[in-house]
């Protein structure tokens, strides 16, 4: 047997085990968006947060997951409102532009419009004090593509908002 068959192997097994583990915490209904292993709370373990879209609603929810240990995970954290639909966009269609985990930071991006386009940027960090996650930074942007050589306070906006931990 090839190394390669058995690494290919190897990875079907973890990616089904993960499958497994995580899809309890779900309605049967959803299926998983995008998902990012990290260790966000610097235990050795990896941890898991993603996004689940229900198939039926297309609701969609943000899970934060801890690993206890391999195969074991528990929910710190979710959200069931932060992640827009895939109607949410305008004619842009799906306004849910991803996200990435670096350094007790998530970012999640979305982008959408018409004329006027808009995009969302909301970063939450991890507190590893208190074991848990919280809105740190939300910047919002505004244009108005008619008017895109004449660009001024009528024509676009901006603005960030920096959250104080309490």
């Amino acid at each position: 047997m090839s190394f390669k068959y058995i690494f290919t192997l190897l990875i079907l097994i973890s990616f089904h085990s993960f499958c497994q583990s995580i899809s309890s915490f779900f309605p049967k209904s959803s299926e998983v968006l995008l998902s990012i292993n990290c260790d966000f709370n610097y235990d050795g373990i990896d941890d898991i947060i993603c996004v689940t879209e229900d198939t039926v609603s297309l609701d969609r929810t943000l899970f934060f997951f801890k690993g206890l240990d391999f195969n074991n995970f528990k929910v710190v954290a979710r959200n069931d409102t932060l992640i827009m639909r895939s109607y949410d966009g305008g004619m842009l269609g799906d306004p849910f532009y991803g996200m990435n985990y670096s350094e007790d930071t998530l970012i999640i991006l979305f982008y959408g419009g018409t004329s006027w386009r808009w995009n969302y940027e909301y970063q939450y960090c991890y507190d590893r004090k208190n074991s848990e996650w919280f809105l740190f930074k939300e910047i919002y942007d505004l244009i108005n593509l008619n008017n895109i050589e004449d660009i001024d306070d009528t024509t676009s906006y901006s603005d960030t908002t920096y959250y104080k931990r309490k």
